[in-house]
């Protein structure tokens, strides 16, 4: 027998045969051991961690961390949201709007601790790409690292 059940935004409990499996969207699955009956759910001290990403220029990384919060730029401000990405997406994104620039920072964020302000909704080509409605608060920020350009001018990502 499998149930499911709603459990955070973009996530869902699925108990199958006395396993636990969160499955988050997109994909990301979590295996943790079943605590109770399929008709009752309780996960005791698990906290999903999804690694989402933010480029900035070093100048923006330098108001980020003198404010001590993302509130984002640019289009961010524009469109009344901060857009992220997944590490599936964010290669793309720096292909499609940074390309040729050298003064980037890929900043990496916990989206697991941004709650209910981080909704997954249709952008570019109609995926569905992480936005956030209100600040990122640095608990969230994992950190940031220089995103250098290699010799065929692509981006060079550290995975």
């Amino acid at each position: 027998m499998i149930t499911t059940q709603a459990l955070l935004p973009q996530c869902v409990l699925i108990a199958v045969c006395g396993t636990t499996r969160i499955a988050a969207f997109p994909p990301v699955v979590f295996n943790v051991p079943c605590t109770v009956e399929l008709h009752e759910y309780k996960i005791e001290r698990y906290r999903m961690t999804q690694r989402l990403y933010k480029i900035l220029s070093c100048e923006e990384w330098q108001e980020v961390l003198d404010s001590q919060g993302l509130v984002g730029f640019g289009i961010d401000l524009t469109d009344g949201f901060i857009h992220l990405s997944s590490s599936d997406q964010v290669k793309e994104t720096a292909k499609r709007y940074f390309s040729g620039r050298d003064d980037l920072m890929l900043v990496s964020i916990d989206g697991g601790s941004l709650g209910a302000s981080l909704r997954w909704e249709a952008s570019r080509g109609g995926a569905l790409f992480p936005h956030v409605y209100g600040v990122i608060p640095m608990t969230a920020v994992f950190g940031a690292e220089r995103l250098r350009q290699g010799p065929g001018g692509e981006h060079e990502f550290p995975f």
